[in-house]
């Protein structure tokens, strides 16, 4: 389903792929966003945005199912502390795709990264124990 800024697709979650002719839409990937009451808001972000922002323009919308909880994933595998670093890393590996300049920092102090994952673990071993 392909929609313009206007008017907002209904209310639920989306894929979105902005507009390479936007701002935000240079690099082009698909991204979670949801959208209530005519306002639009990206996965893990607390701003709300009116569907007719400009870097919305031309964006493409697709259905999507709403995002689980990574503590959901965290309490199946609780009993298996290797499962849990593993999910904690591919945590850790959502959370670096979201700012390139996260990344970029993480790439040069790989240290400075399993120092990250071990904390995501940490979080996780004690929200389900």
């Amino acid at each position: 389903m392909r929609r313009l800024h206007e008017p907002a697709p209904p209310d639920g979650w989306w894929w979105v792929l902005l507009s390479p002719a936007t701002p935000r839409g240079a690099d082009r990937q698909w991204a979670v966003y949801r959208v209530l009451n005519g306002a639009v808001q990206p996965h893990g972000s607390a701003a709300w945005y009116t569907p007719t922002a400009k870097w919305l323009r031309g964006a493409e919308w697709v259905p999507a199912e709403p995002p689980a909880p990574a503590i959901t994933e965290a309490r199946l595998v609780a009993d298996d502390d290797s499962t849990v670093r593993r999910v904690a890393g591919e945590v850790v590996d959502v959370f670096l795709g979201l700012s390139d300049a996260a990344a970029a920092y993480y790439r040069r102090h790989p240290d400075h990264l399993a120092d990250l994952v071990t904390v995501v673990t940490r979080i996780m071993l004690k929200a389900v124990r």
